[in-house]
């Protein structure tokens, strides 16, 4: 039952393409790529810290863990998250409509990104700590434990944050009811019945420090032959590539195959949405690459980059199951042609930019009417005068240069791709021409050109209006009046050509996945995923999603519970995909 309603603001999701998020993001980028490698937060840390050992939990007959990644960014997405993660008991729909209790972890691992869009103090409080605690404000021995590996924007102020929220160990540290028990970025779980858990932490640049593989080679003593291992990890490198999966690769192959373990699971988030790969060995036994970042921040499509087949060390990995499927998220990707009314204060920047254009570039588009039969003459002199001109020239240049740059390719490693069938080939082939002509740059240079054409049909316009409304334009009223006017003009046009290159880029050659789904701040499709280990060593995975995300909630009136509870929808959790089963 529900109290009042709760009216103190929550913070909503973040606006990417504001642009003093876009200048604060940028610069917190450039910072940490530039200086993360050379002050690693990682070794300080160990260096000041207790030393770490092995958290074990294998006395246990049974064991629940809660996998969560990508949270802290929305109120109302992060708290449904972590709302359903509170609960004592869960019931879930299967797809086929029946459905099963699972009970609330014994042990809940953050699997990166736990703050949204940059780390500091304020922004764990208001999008990490603030929701937590509100929905589960407290527990009763034995208190279940909170893990956390950081991912890039953990990263980005150095780790200071997120070492002082997870890994001071005085005093004990809480989130509402879960106990913070880790002292490092990383740590290892040992978990009943030869299973373990790792987390790693990766850094920026997909690097494993040296004293984080000496904790986990003293890990490793422990470890018998047969033992099976989950890896947790802040980007899934088996869709990033080669870069990314070389120090995980080591990992695997220098510190764990010596003992006799083997990873049968990886886990990780950064790309916000769920996604699983497997592959089944010739002797029957599967392995399993889950990505399940919807733990609260805007979600990323299914129809992006293609990673139909993947190759992965020596074996194919092939798509089983996705969420939300890519029918639905191609639905979802056509939002973009509302981009000027989703990012209302994007205007500015093609707004401001139009105008600037209309004053610098030299023309006499004041000249030109539509009816008059001088028309191909002032065209043809005003381009004449365009070209002619360094600083214009230098200006077009500038432009071009830009857009290109902004034309990057998505990090997805298209080598890793494995093609079957008449069917794939013909993909193959129509990939293959797509990513030429993105690396030739050809759409960055028709976004630049689209944005010119733009500016320059808004130009003549505004100063054929304000001719009409002045006269000849010498007078201040007609500089104010043509200004104003393509300003205007450059912020709905100039919004709305960016929205149409993000949706095309993305629909067509399958880039820019980031850029176009960040645009719309899309806060339902979230999931998490629960783990079962049972007193036979089965572990049994529950892919946990919540298509619908409540927008309004109350303050609960039953002591004990969590804060608030929704009230304009039921908050209704599904499995994606059937319980996967790992056998012992």
């Amino acid at each position: 039952m529900s109290g009042s309603q709760e009216t103190s603001p929550k913070p909503e999701m973040v606006r990417w393409y504001d642009p003093l998020q876009l200048l604060k993001t940028g610069i917190q980028v450039i910072t940490a790529q530039a200086l993360g490698s050379r002050a690693d937060a990682r070794i300080m840390l160990a260096a000041l810290s207790q030393k770490q050992g092995v958290f074990d939990y294998s006395d246990r007959q049974e064991l629940w863990i809660d996998f969560v990644a990508d949270l802290g960014d929305g109120w109302n997405s992060t708290y449904a998250v972590a709302y359903l993660l509170a609960q004592e008991k869960l019931r879930v729909k299967r797809p086929h409509g029946e459905e099963i209790e699972t009970r609330r972890g014994d042990i809940c691992v953050m699997g990166g990104d736990e703050v949204y869009p940059t780390a500091s103090r304020e922004e764990y409080e208001r999008r990490l700590i603030a929701p937590y605690e509100a929905a589960f404000p407290w527990s009763s021995p034995p208190h279940p434990h909170l893990f956390a590996i950081p991912g890039n924007h953990d990263w980005y102020d150095g780790l200071v944050s997120f070492t002082r929220l997870f890994c001071q160990k005085t005093p004990p540290r809480w989130i509402g009811g879960w106990q913070l028990p880790q002292t490092r970025s990383y740590f290892a779980l040992k978990l009943p019945h030869g299973w373990w858990l790792l987390g790693v932490d990766i850094q920026l640049e997909a690097d494993i420090d040296a004293l984080q593989l000496e904790y986990f080679q003293t890990v490793a003593l422990q470890m018998k032959p047969g033992d099976r291992a989950i890896l947790c990890t802040p980007k899934p490198d088996w869709i990033y590539g080669i870069k990314a999966a070389a120090n995980l690769e080591y990992f695997e192959r220098k510190i764990l195959k010596p003992r006799g373990a083997h990873i049968v699971l990886r886990l990780s988030g950064d790309i916000h949405h769920y996604r699983r790969h497997e592959h089944e060995a010739e002797d029957g036994s599967k392995t399993h690459l889950i990505i399940a970042g919807g733990g609260g921040a805007f979600l990323h499509p299914t129809h992006g980059p293609n990673v139909d087949r993947i190759r992965y060390g020596q074996a194919c990995f092939r798509p089983v199951a996705e969420f939300p499927d890519r029918k639905a998220s191609r639905r979802l990707s056509w939002r973009n042609l509302g981009f000027p009314f989703l990012n209302c204060k994007f205007g500015l920047l093609p707004g401001i930019t139009y105008t600037l254009l209309n004053w610098i570039m030299p023309h006499r588009l004041f000249e030109f009417e539509v009816t008059a039969r001088n028309a191909w003459p002032v065209v043809i002199g005003s381009l004449r005068e365009l070209l002619s001109k360094p600083s214009a020239i230098a200006w077009l240049l500038l432009i071009l240069g830009l857009f290109a740059l902004f034309t990057r390719s998505d990090e997805v490693t298209e080598s890793r791709i494995i093609h079957v069938g008449i069917r794939g080939r013909i993909r193959e082939i129509w990939r293959k021409v797509c990513r030429m002509l993105w690396r030739c740059r050809i759409a960055g240079i028709v976004h630049a050109l689209a944005h010119l054409l733009a500016a320059l049909l808004l130009a003549w316009i505004a100063n054929r209006m304000s001719v009409r409304l002045w006269g000849f334009p010498t007078s201040l009223c007609y500089l104010l009046t043509t200004s104003a006017l393509t300003f205007a003009g450059g912020w709905l046009v100039g919004s709305f050509v960016m929205g149409m290159y993000l949706l095309l880029s993305l629909n067509i050659f399958g880039q820019h996945a980031n850029e176009a789904f960040s645009a719309l701040r899309i806060e339902d499709y979230k999931n998490f995923l629960r783990l079962h280990l049972d007193s036979k060593g089965q572990l049994t995975i529950y892919a946990i999603g919540i298509e619908k995300v409540p927008r309004k909630w109350a303050c609960n009136s039953h002591a004990g519970g969590s804060r608030y509870v929704p009230i304009d929808r039921e908050l209704t959790p599904r499995l994606i995909e059937e319980p996967i089963v790992i056998s012992p």
